[in-house]
């Protein structure tokens, strides 16, 4: 658990919500997946979700400085679709009906609740199209615009508390090494070959050794 899975929770409660209340609103027919209509409403509700969780969760992960937007928003968009376009709809082909013969479905348990319409009102045509513009166009737009460089080094620099100052650039550095404007002999308080190495690691642990260094020839 980490500041990232806050994240988490939030797209996975979407992850639920936005099919549910899609379908809710906007269809009279079941997610049977049996026919070509039922296939491509479930499609849809999957397409739209899917932008929907991809947009809340690398959005945090960048925020907190986790992980950058785009590569998390790739891997999560396709994980979502591949399981959801694919599977899913063999499944729910397969099962549905079963479960909905032998009186399984959660409507039939939770009696009073209803996952289809009974009226597709203006209103919930234009959510529904507002919900998918949002999710999928929006993801892909910002993903186009956004950077998609991957640095992971936040994900260990981040970890790790520094005491002093973290290495700068290195041209500089180079560069001042060259010329002979920072003298590097003097911060170097002793220098032992390999076989000599306890000594070595004695004298670095004291207190005012600033560099000791091992020398393998």
């Amino acid at each position: 658990m980490t500041i990232g899975s806050i994240g988490g929770f939030i797209g996975n409660f979407f992850l639920g919500l936005v099919p549910y209340k899609m379908w809710h609103r906007l269809f009279k027919e079941e997610p049977h997946c049996r026919t070509a209509s039922s296939l491509l409403k479930y499609e849809f509700v999957v397409l739209t979700h899917s932008g929907v969780v991809v947009l809340i969760i690398p959005y945090w992960t960048e925020l907190v400085g986790f992980v950058p937007f785009t590569p998390l928003a790739f891997i999560i968009f396709f994980n979502e679709l591949v399981s959801a376009v694919i599977t899913a709809p063999i499944l729910m082909a397969l099962v549905y009906p079963r479960a909905k013969k032998a009186g399984w479905l959660w409507t039939d348990v939770m009696k009073g609740y209803q996952y289809t319409s009974s009226e597709v009102k203006s209103y919930h045509k234009l959510g529904g199209a507002l919900v998918f513009f949002s999710g999928v166009i929006g993801l892909w737009i910002t993903i186009l615009v956004g950077e998609t460089s991957l640095n992971l080094s936040p994900m260990v620099v981040n970890e790790v508390s520094v005491v002093g100052s973290r290495c700068g650039p290195f041209k500089p550095a180079i560069k001042a090494l060259a010329t002979g404007i920072v003298q590097v002999e003097k911060l170097v308080d002793s220098v032992f070959s390999l076989d000599e190495y306890e000594e070595a690691f004695a004298l670095a642990s004291e207190k005012d050794t600033l560099k000791v260094l091992l020398k393998t020839i």
